[in-house]
């Protein structure tokens, strides 16, 4: 008997803003907040059975939707989307094909402005 794979939950006060293809499984999530960290930060890592390609498009289409800046698409191992908003100091989703099966990771860094003192 094989159980569904368990799903990692995303840190408390992750953007609702940031969403995921259909079907993703986030494999790793974590948060950090000050003060051991000078402003708030995000790693979501997930998986999702597609190609990388259309994995890309979902998440340039949901970054463009929500009013993210695209600063810069990268293209080589791995495709990386630079973005930005108000209240991020850094931002990008990274996207690669790691088991040449058909599954695509993503892993994502979010960077928040540090709060006023």
């Amino acid at each position: 008997m094989s159980a569904e794979p368990q799903t990692a939950s995303l840190p408390e006060g992750f953007p609702e803003t940031i969403t995921f293809p259909f079907d993703s499984r986030i494999v790793s999530a974590s948060g950090g907040k000050p003060p051991e960290y000078a402003s708030r930060t995000y790693q979501v890592d997930g998986q999702v059975s597609d190609t990388v390609d259309s994995v890309v498009t979902f998440f340039t289409a949901m970054i463009e939707k929500n009013g993210y800046e695209i600063l810069e698409i990268e293209k080589g191992y791995a495709t990386l989307i630079r973005f930005d908003m108000i209240g991020f100091d850094y931002a990008s989703v990274m996207v690669m094909d790691m088991s040449d099966d058909g599954t695509a990771t993503f892993s994502i860094s979010l960077i928040m402005d540090p709060e006023p003192e």
